[in-house]
């Protein structure tokens, strides 16, 4: 939806949709993208400036009359937001707010220390105590 493109200005956009890829996207100003049902993909992205990733609880406004956009297509689904990657990103300027990242890919990110997340964010759960994945050359450790 926008891969590849070039935001130069400070932008909110407020999107309803099943997907949202920004795959190699480029942030040059601050930005504020407030989804709801969202698998987001943001691998590849560049943020030179701050961007906050939120989950919108509520339908979008009608900007002439303030009643809620329809969401009639996206009925029965669950509007909460689930980030898919940040492969290849540097999440220095990336915050994140109610947004699940139990299923995200953070391998190839950078700055993950300075990731900022609030709200009601979603972590996967660890694998039960005594199993481990396996290691690079095939071994595996115990514990």
């Amino acid at each position: 939806m926008l891969d590849g493109a070039v935001l130069q200005q400070s932008v909110t956009v407020e999107i309803a949709a099943r997907q949202v890829s920004c795959v190699r996207t480029r942030w040059v100003s601050t930005a504020t993208p407030e989804l709801r049902y969202a698998d987001l993909e943001l691998r590849d992205a560049i943020f030179e400036y701050p961007v906050l990733v939120a989950a919108r609880p509520d339908p979008s406004p009608r900007p002439e009359s303030g009643d809620p956009l329809s969401e009639a297509e996206l009925s029965g689904e669950e509007p909460g937001v689930r980030l898919v990657s940040v492969a290849g990103a540097n999440a220095a300027l990336l915050m994140l707010h109610d947004i699940d990242l139990s299923g995200c890919r953070f391998a190839g990110a950078v700055h993950l220390d300075q990731l900022r997340v609030d709200g009601w964010c979603t972590f996967a759960t660890p694998p039960p105590a005594g199993t481990c994945a396996p290691l690079g050359d095939g071994a595996s450790a115990t514990h």
